[in-house]
């Protein structure tokens, strides 16, 4: 089973790559997130079995002033693997932040807690979230 991981410098996909060693790991130069009508191609040239999607735009502060490269990057992309995903029956795993959430509160978030992101990175997240769930 060929297993492809997206964002393999990041902090999560260095820790699958820990875990998993033998899986494909991408990174930005291999699968560039910022341009979505490329990603198909990439996902058709490696042609795996599971794809984990670790690669974000994770710059904070930074997404407050490039709100739009980081909605290409974390929703646009995010959406275009599901579909391609979805359309082969592939297993398509996402990961999030708690910055979809109002940063209210003391107890850990659970998937289906009111989501109000305060900042452009959780509203990103966000979009991303609700485009994979429409696929």
């Amino acid at each position: 089973m060929k297993l492809l991981v997206l964002g393999a410098n990041g902090q999560i996909g260095s820790a699958i790559k820990a875990l998993h060693p033998a899986a494909l790991f991408l990174d930005r130069k291999d699968a560039d997130l910022s341009k979505p009508d490329m990603i198909e191609s990439v996902l058709e040239n490696h042609a795996p079995d599971i794809i984990i999607n670790a690669a974000a735009y994770t710059q904070v502060d930074n997404a407050e002033a490039e709100e739009k490269i980081a909605f290409t990057i974390n929703a646009e992309s995010p959406s275009v693997i599901a579909i391609y995903c979805a359309s082969r029956d592939i297993p398509f795993v996402h990961f999030s932040t708690d910055y979809v959430f109002n940063g209210s509160g003391e107890k850990p978030w659970k998937e289906d807690d009111e989501v109000a992101p305060l900042s452009a990175y959780g509203r990103t997240k966000l979009a991303g979230e609700d485009r994979i769930k429409q696929v």
